[in-house]
């Protein structure tokens, strides 16, 4: 691990993460992050274009900056010593990762988050929030820390996990971040079209998912109301039938995974290539 004298925030703390690959943006370049897509990710790296940073948006910023700072103090009385917010790189100087907290021989780190109640949920059962967790790898990875303390607060109350290194996952991280690159110098920008055989199969689209949008909701509200009404194992009626059953959880592969060390890449399917339509946000009205 190499330290950067940097403030979090400053000019210079942006100019250089500009050069690095850093932490915040793995679960992104994953594909795991509920914020920003990867290749809405790919797009911002290949043509240096940024999301603009609107004032909601940046009043969320700063009340997570208040809240790590209240919470601070917790999470030092937790690990027992004193946190220091560091900026470091990786020894080959590939990964960079910013710390909320790190004590001062590197060995506990500490990350914060706002109070979230899906993230809280996924605390409470002891994973670490999906969207989030690759965040955490690649800290561990530019870090060498035996630990790191993820915390989720309001400045009052916490909830918080230990989540220790997975030698697979930063494996994983690596592969995924040289994939990433790849993606990146491979980048095409999209095509623009304006043809009317593109408007009018456009136009045919948006009009289908508008009416398959508005019969889910429907079926939604019908399926709810039956259910209110259901009572028993079984409850039948005018051609529809409710009945109550039982499914056994899913295994938690992720969680088999660290638990065990279990190397579960070498049972990974080939990928695929594949299309994916979406509906622009200025055009779903």
């Amino acid at each position: 691990m190499k330290t950067l004298n940097l403030i979090h925030g400053s000019d210079d703390w942006h100019k250089i993460r500009g050069k690095f690959r850093p932490a915040s943006e793995a679960p992104a370049m994953m594909g795991a992050s509920k914020y920003v897509k990867r290749q809405e990710l790919i797009h911002q790296k290949a043509t240096g274009e940024k999301r603009e940073v609107d004032a909601w948006t940046q009043k969320i910023f700063d009340r997570g900056h208040e809240i790590e700072a209240a919470t601070l103090p917790i999470a030092e009385a937790l690990i027992g010593a004193e946190l220091f917010p560091v900026t470091c790189v990786s020894d080959d100087e590939y990964l960079l990762a910013t710390m909320d907290g790190l004590t001062m021989d590197g060995r506990i780190g500490w990350e914060c988050k706002s109070w979230n109640k899906d993230k809280l949920a996924d605390v409470k059962a002891g994973r670490c929030p999906e969207t989030d967790y690759w965040q955490i790898v690649q800290q561990l990875a530019v870090t060498g820390a035996e630990k790191i303390l993820y915390m989720l607060s309001d400045g009052e109350k916490t909830e918080s996990l230990w989540i220790e290194p997975n030698d697979q996952d930063i494996l994983r991280l690596r592969e995924g971040w040289l994939q990433f690159d790849q993606d990146v110098a491979a980048y095409a920008p999209p095509e623009d079209r304006s043809d009317v055989e593109w408007i009018n199969a456009a136009y045919d689209y948006l009009a289908a998912k508008k009416a398959a949008d508005s019969a889910s909701e429907a079926l939604e509200q019908a399926k709810a109301r039956l259910l209110q009404l259901a009572s028993g194992p079984v409850t039948r009626g005018a051609g529809v039938s409710v009945r109550h059953q039982t499914r056994s959880g899913s295994v938690d592969w992720k969680k088999v995974q660290q638990d065990f060390d279990i190397p579960v890449n070498q049972y990974r399917k080939p990928g695929t290539d594949y299309y994916v339509v979406e509906v622009q946000k200025n055009e779903q009205d």
